[in-house]
């Protein structure tokens, strides 16, 4: 037990947030800044903790990509002040702006595999080292959900989806987003 526990320290410790940034979620992010100051605490035997936060959010047209990934930086390296890489990672988040999403993306549900798979993708994760990933929003996942306009929207004048046989017909066209084996 003791030889795995200073494997593990070894290896070292990586922590990526990924974060929903549309506008409903604006009113969380000191919230999230807080619990991210909060659980980032170090004690003094801590080696090798590593951060990134990453932000997700919803498209407007096609070619709109729908998050920010930013790779894992030291927290506590040789030379380096844990508190002070902490206090910028908090400032980044309490102070980030929402992203107001019209268009394709005008529902409530949001692309979050996309962003949560782009986020672990290009985070750069080590060989053996204890990931942890946070994904935090206050929406459903729509990746494989057709588009269908939110009742407050004003695409909504189409009404919901007519009922079938088997249950309601989707009338909406899908948004087909690329999987991890479409490279």
């Amino acid at each position: 037990a003791d030889m795995r526990r200073k494997l593990n320290e070894r290896a070292g410790i990586a922590i990526v947030f990924v974060i929903d940034e549309t506008l409903s979620m604006q009113q969380f992010f000191g919230g999230v800044a807080d619990f991210i100051d909060k659980n980032l605490d170090l004690g003094e035997n801590a080696v090798n903790v590593r951060v990134a936060v990453s932000w997700f959010s919803d498209i407007e047209k096609e070619d709109d990509i729908p998050y920010q990934v930013q790779p894992l930086q030291p927290l506590n390296a040789p030379g380096m002040d844990p508190g002070t890489v902490k206090s910028q990672i908090v400032t980044q988040v309490k102070d980030h702006r929402e992203r107001i999403i019209g268009g394709l993306g005008a529902g409530a549900d949001e692309l979050i595999y996309p962003g949560l798979i782009a986020a672990i993708e290009q985070a750069g994760f080590q060989p053996g080292e204890n990931a942890m990933v946070f994904v935090i929003g206050d929406a459903a996942d729509r990746s494989d959900a057709p588009d269908e306009p939110d009742e407050n929207s004003s695409d909504s004048a189409a009404g919901p989806p007519a009922a079938g046989a088997d249950g309601p017909e989707r009338t909406a066209p899908r948004t087909r987003l690329p999987r991890r084996g479409d490279r």
